[in-house]
């Protein structure tokens, strides 16, 4: 029995056909989500990704990335990136980058909860 012929016989049928295809579909764009951002974010230690996140935090707060790349430096001196103004622009891109990946990783984990 093919779906058109199930979504006639069966709607309730159809919904779970489709809703498991979504699942399955879900899941294939999820792992490729977190595979592609397992490379751009790479592996940190436990220090790093707390400079990442007081980074972060700083910048969720509204300062700018030279205040947040500080605010973090002060807290994780080993940590802290050196940064010019030939590279502030892509360091900021890459906190944008942790910042939306973050959001990403929350709506994921609220998602699966449910």
């Amino acid at each position: 029995m093919d779906s058109i012929e199930g979504a006639q016989n069966n709607p309730i049928w159809a919904v779970q056909a489709l809703l498991g295809k979504r699942d399955e579909i879900m899941d294939k764009i999820l792992k490729a989500y977190l595979h592609n951002a397992a490379e751009i974010v790479g592996h940190r230690s436990p220090s790093e990704k707390a400079y990442d996140d007081v980074v972060v935090d700083a910048l969720r707060q509204g300062k700018t990335i030279k205040e947040s790349l500080a605010i973090a430096g002060t807290q994780f001196p080993d940590e802290a990136i050196q940064w010019s103004d030939d590279n502030i622009e892509e360091i900021a891109a890459h906190y944008d980058y942790l910042r939306n990946h973050r959001d990403i990783l929350r709506m994921i984990e609220t998602h699966t909860k449910k």
